[in-house]
């Protein structure tokens, strides 16, 4: 049995970028109506972050970008969500 010592190449976030993402991510918040959304706030919070690092992590820097993308892809969670 071969053991694999291969190490995974991970992507690492730098001070500057996490500024970036926590100011994108505090952006989306105050832009979000959370009285209005269909999906609870936590779960909604969780999904705005959850878009940004990803997003962050693959290379995408633009701050307008960032936002406008977590905001669309919260609005197409709640369209998915039952009703």
């Amino acid at each position: 049995m071969s053991v694999d010592y291969s190490f995974k190449h991970y992507q690492v976030l730098g001070p500057d970028d996490l500024r970036v993402a926590a100011d994108v991510f505090e952006a989306a918040l105050q832009s979000l109506d959370e009285s209005a959304c269909e999906i609870p706030p936590h779960a909604a919070r969780q999904l705005l972050a959850q878009y940004i690092i990803e997003k962050a992590l693959n290379g995408y820097r633009d701050p307008k970008q960032l936002g406008e993308g977590a905001l669309a892809n919260l609005k197409l969670a709640a369209s998915k969500q039952p009703a």
